[in-house]
Formats: structure tokens, C-alpha cells, sequence
């Protein structure tokens, strides 16, 4: 599953995926996304499942100006 996951992100365009190995077999096991070619069809079948959303509880970029953050320190 983790290389799938891997070889997903690369066909998305993310070059350098946090993979989170924490003992040197986790890094062997993810090398081997590298052997991984999905196809458009792959990728499809992946994405299927997913609904966007809202963004909820987070920011990506500076709030309308009068917007008060709750938790802002003053």
C-alpha cells in the first residue's frame, strides 16, 4: 500500500513525499515505488472515492481584512 501511496504522489507531482521510516526496512519498502508506473486508469480507480471539501479549521492565506482569529495573541 505505502508504495502505491508513493508512486501516487510522484504521478501527482509531488516530488518528495514524507514517508515517515522509522527503521531501514520502511526506506527499502518505499525504493520500491520507484519500479510503480500507474496509468491513467490507475489513477482514476484511486481517486474515485474521494469528495473535496471545505476547508474547515485552517488557513491558507490571510484572512479578510476585520476577520478576528480566536486564537490570535495580541
Amino acid at each position: 500500500m505505502s508504495q502505491i501511496a508513493i508512486a501516487w504522489q510522484w504521478a501527482k507531482g509531488i516530488l518528495s513525499p514524507i514517508i515517515g521510516a522509522t527503521k531501514t526496512q520502511y526506506l527499502d519498502d518505499s525504493a520500491g515505488a520507484f519500479d510503480i508506473k500507474l496509468t491513467a486508469e490507475d489513477l482514476a480507480y484511486l481517486e474515485e472515492p474521494y469528495v473535496p471539501h471545505e476547508i474547515v479549521g485552517a488557513i491558507d492565506k490571510n484572512p479578510a481584512q476585520g476577520v478576528i482569529l480566536l486564537d490570535e495573541k495580541k
